[in-house]
């Protein structure tokens, strides 16, 4: 059982001490900071889903301050940004950081350290070698959702395509003649074909019986 925080001191959750025994030498090698950034963009929530958006956001925050690629592979992965840059940087408050650091700490992304006055500037930080000894599973956890949805929508491809065959193309037989039409266009064009067949009829001295508009099929 962990001993109680002093006053002011960070909580720690209880896999602490085992998080930093198993990240201590923890590195990766053949990766960029953005590539880091866009892996936990990506896959941070389906590897921890009960993660917070906001926590999930600062942790791809802190890694931008790796700026030279190299520490990934080195294990040099202490970053120092005070809660109140962090804070503006996403737009929250700093107890909000606070709160989501703890988070982040808690399900094993990162380690705060601090110093003898309980600072994490100088000689304290943000440990991120959690993150690198994650990497490889935040790859397959991204890479594994990747295949599910191009299954997914292939599987609706098929689907779809095969229905398409299947279905015959058929027209709406529409009755054009306007006696059950309310519309103002419809009667109005049944009404003057009805006109030009009376006027057609009188100029060959015959009158045909009109039966409306004609079927679209029969043009």
């Amino acid at each position: 059982m962990m001993d109680r925080p002093r006053a002011g001191f960070a909580r720690r959750a209880e896999a602490f001490d085992t998080l930093v025994k198993n990240t201590r030498n923890a590195r990766c090698s053949g990766v960029t900071t953005a590539r880091v950034v866009s892996l936990i963009l990506s896959g941070v929530r389906i590897v921890t889903p009960d993660l917070s958006l906001g926590a999930g956001f600062l942790l791809a925050r802190l890694c931008e301050y790796v700026f030279d690629a190299a520490r990934w592979s080195s294990g040099d992965l202490t970053v120092t940004p005070g809660n109140a840059s962090l804070a503006a940087s996403l737009r929250v408050s700093p107890r909000q950081v606070s709160r989501f650091l703890r988070e982040l700490e808690d399900v094993g992304w990162i380690i705060r350290r601090y110093n003898g006055l309980n600072r994490r500037s100088i000689s304290g930080g943000i440990d991120l070698r959690p993150v690198a000894a994650r990497v490889e599973q935040l790859r397959q956890a991204v890479a594994a959702v990747k295949a599910e949805l191009a299954s997914r929508y292939a599987e609706a491809d098929e689907t779809a395509g095969s229905e398409t065959e299947a279905e015959p193309v058929t027209y709406p037989q529409t009755d054009l003649s306007g006696e059950g039409d309310r519309s103002v266009t419809l009667k109005y064009l049944t009404k003057k074909s009805k006109q030009d067949s009376v006027q057609a009829g009188q100029g060959q001295g015959q009158f045909p019986r009109s039966k409306g508009l004609p079927h679209p099929h029969r043009i």
